[in-house]
């Protein structure tokens, strides 16, 4: 006799009447079963003549809606899961999470961005500590000096153009407006005479702050100039002074030439030379001039 299931109660099957029970005592009709033991027992194949074939077929319908009803439970369970997982924090939503990372992206962007802008010289390095505040302050105030003194040069040079000194001449070198190279014509009756003799200007970021260097690229016999080129001249050193210019600079080089300074001489034994002998002094200084000068 077949399985029913009961109205009322579909969670229950009722098992018909066993005559033969091993204990001898015989169970009533309609006895309530379980239905996951009734489910336990679906998954056995009793043929098409199976008189439980009924109950076979409404135990496997069940068994699918079981399956799908776990399916959306455990989909549910695992994306509640995934958005603890991303949120930032444990009270934070998987729509906050969704935000933050958007605004997290977004700060990247704007912080790559001004990361070029600084590499293209477009705007300055900020910082909120004080050390690279002030560092910042010290940049900028860097550049505008280096403008002021560029002005200023570029006014020196004008002028220089306009009014150069005797037998001098000075220029940039190349499109470095802080590097010059400058010429000057050994003046008449000094043993110096019709020689042409180079001179490196190197102008400071901060000038007319502080002097150029300055240094001779021709060999000179001259107790003023030692062997590297290196020029004792006072105003390139402690005389210096902003209103000082380029003109009066080459000015000031070219009276060593008809009037050294022995006194205070970077080559001491061109200084005695030139006190001792002054004769033997001016032919040494006349033979350099014709050998690295002209």
């Amino acid at each position: 006799m077949p399985l029913d299931l009961q109205k009322n109660n579909p969670s229950v099957l009722r098992k018909p009447l066993i005559k033969n029970c091993p204990s001898g005592e015989k169970k009533k009709e309609n006895q309530q079963v379980p239905l996951m033991k009734i489910l336990s027992l679906a998954w056995v194949d009793g043929g098409p003549n199976d008189q439980n074939a009924k109950a076979h077929a409404m135990c496997r319908s069940s068994i699918g809606y079981l399956i799908q009803v776990i399916s959306a439970q455990w989909t549910s369970m695992h994306r509640s899961s995934n958005l603890m997982t991303h949120a930032d924090e444990p009270g934070q939503t998987g729509s906050d999470s969704f935000l933050s990372e958007k605004n997290r992206t977004q700060q990247e962007r704007r912080s790559k961005l001004f990361r070029n802008m600084r590499s293209a010289g477009m705007i300055g390095s900020l910082s909120s500590s004080s050390a690279a505040a002030s560092a910042t302050s010290a940049t900028w105030a860097s550049t505008t000096s280096v403008s002021a003194s560029g002005k200023r040069i570029q006014r020196e040079m004008a002028e220089l153009n306009v009014d150069p000194p005797p037998d001098c001449s000075a220029g940039p070198k190349g499109d470095n407006l802080y590097h010059w190279v400058s010429t000057i014509i050994g003046p008449p009756g000094t043993p110096y005479e019709g020689g042409i003799f180079f001179l490196d200007f190197t102008f400071p970021s901060d000038y007319p702050f502080k002097p150029p260097k300055v240094a001779f690229k021709t060999r000179i016999f001259h107790c003023n100039v030692d062997s590297a080129g290196n020029l004792n001249l006072d105003i390139l050193n402690d005389g210096w002074s902003p209103a000082l210019t380029i003109s009066k600079i080459l000015r000031a080089i070219r009276s060593i030439f008809t009037n050294p300074d022995p006194y205070n001489p970077l080559v001491p034994g061109i200084a005695c030379l030139y006190l001792s002998d002054r004769e033997k002094h001016d032919q040494l200084a006349a033979q350099w001039t014709l050998r690295f000068a002209k």
